[in-house]
């Protein structure tokens, strides 16, 4: 109970999370002559921001993660619990079998082969699809952080409707998520959070689809046993699929970051100069993602990862060493420090 209260005061200290105020913007009336847009990228790696700067700059409603069981409930008229359930990252423990339907798996609506149409979830899943756009128009940027491996089902449902659409995936070094787990506290031991616990499931969910698709045998075999480097090896995995999603159809889908969305705009303009309902606004702002390295960050994240992960890591984004000039809020970080090794022993 000690821990506890130390810990909240803790976050009221060093978290400035604004993900409560966090709304589905749906101002805009809605139509059907244009390409929707659905934006992915794995948890904290800007994918919120992007959605809103998007959805500003073209003019178009904007619906925030429709598969959390909150933001469901904010749609009027939705009745999807089951679709929420199923769109889970994380399973509960408690219903993991629920997630299994004779050989195919729900992360991966592949797994399930030609069988696939006469699936009950998948109906349900289109049929949530077809709700949300009846009721935030075409006109839409839809944000959706659960779809690691069901990427390809959004574009078999498009497919399957003869559906014109657009896909931005959002990326950035697994250092930012990474860092952003560890400010909050989410990357400690489980005697206070729930995240440690979430971060194993969301591994093991990930590893398991991943191993029936026959795909990035390179990632899943790969050593993680911290919450640091389970959640680490997520975000590989993740980024890995993206970019395989991406490569096979890349005139109408796009990986960028949060630094280049003025440069995703002008893509999107690029295809879309010719629909009609679009009032595109003008920003000049440039964001930039990261919180750079600091030397407690990387003594207690990074140094300790195992070596083939690191190996992984900065394979794909460059060597890591501690920034000395990361030195803002020193304090602030210490303490974050204090917590992490206070709370993982």
């Amino acid at each position: 109970m000690h821990l506890s209260k130390i810990n909240n005061l803790l976050n009221k200290f060093l978290v400035r999370s604004k993900s409560a105020n966090h709304e589905h913007s749906l101002g805009i009336e809605p139509v059907k002559n244009v390409r929707p847009i659905w934006l992915h990228g794995f948890a904290r790696s800007g994918t919120t921001s992007a959605m809103y700067r998007l959805s500003n700059r073209l003019g178009r409603n904007a619906v925030f993660e429709p598969g959390h069981k909150q933001f469901h409930d904010q749609i009027p008229g939705a009745d999807f619990d089951d679709v929420v359930m199923m769109m889970k990252s994380v399973p509960r423990p408690d219903r993991w079998e629920e997630y299994f339907v004779g050989d195919g798996i729900l992360s991966s609506f592949e797994t399930f082969g030609s069988d696939l149409g006469e699936l009950n979830q998948w109906k349900r899943f289109c049929a949530y699809i077809d709700y949300l756009y009846e009721f935030a128009g075409h006109n839409v940027v839809i944000k959706e952080i659960r779809l690691f491996a069901n990427l390809p089902a959004i574009a078999r449902y498009h497919q399957d409707r003869s559906l014109d659409w657009l896909f931005i995936g959002i990326i950035c070094s697994p250092v930012v998520p990474l860092n952003s787990y560890y400010r909050r506290g989410w990357l400690s031991g489980d005697q206070l959070r729930k995240y440690p616990p979430e971060i194993d499931q969301a591994n093991t969910y990930r590893l398991d689809t991943f191993r029936r698709l026959n795909r990035f045998p390179e990632l899943t075999e790969l050593p993680a046993d911290s919450p640091s480097e389970k959640l680490l090896l997520n975000c590989l995995l993740d980024h890995a699929e993206l970019r395989r999603f991406v490569s096979e159809d890349p005139e109408n889908r796009l990986l960028t970051s949060l630094d280049s969305l003025n440069e995703a705009v002008d893509w999107v303009l690029d295809r879309t100069q010719e629909e009609v309902g679009l009032q595109p606004t003008p920003d000049q702002r440039v964001t930039r993602t990261g919180h750079g390295v600091d030397q407690y960050f990387y003594r207690d994240v990074i140094e300790p990862l195992n070596p083939s992960l690191r190996d992984a890591l900065e394979a794909q984004w460059g060597s890591i060493h501690p920034d000395s000039m990361a030195s803002n809020g020193g304090f602030r970080r210490y303490l974050t420090s204090l917590r992490h090794r206070l709370f993982s022993h």
